[in-house]
């Protein structure tokens, strides 16, 4: 659970069976934030280039941090360990837009 309250998952959906990290807001639809088959773009020493997202793991497998930022901050940050087609592990990072922490809850909770 980030600090506003929205939730990310690491999930594998029916029918087909993809591991996907997912991001969930109250009252939208879920959002895909990752899956197998993504363009990747790879920073290389001639520029970036587009690879393709083969599989990924969260650090820790996924464990809570104990309070200490892990796979994702408090801040919105994530970090995800990633297989990329013909580059292999790199680790991925990506940011969620979030609320000013300091109103979590501001609207109640469900």
């Amino acid at each position: 659970m980030l600090s506003s309250g929205d939730i990310v998952l690491d999930a594998t959906t029916d029918p087909n069976s993809t591991r996907d990290l997912w991001l969930l807001r109250p009252g939208r639809p879920p959002q895909r934030l990752l899956s197998p088959g993504d363009p990747i773009r790879v920073p290389t020493a001639s520029g970036l280039v587009t690879s393709t997202l083969s599989s990924y793991s969260l650090p820790n497998g996924g464990a809570d941090s104990g309070g200490n930022d892990g796979w994702r901050g408090a801040d919105g940050s994530l970090l995800v360990s990633a297989s990329v087609v013909t580059y292999g592990r790199v680790y991925l990072t990506q940011r969620i837009e979030l609320p000013d922490p300091s109103r979590m809850f501001a609207n109640g909770f469900e």
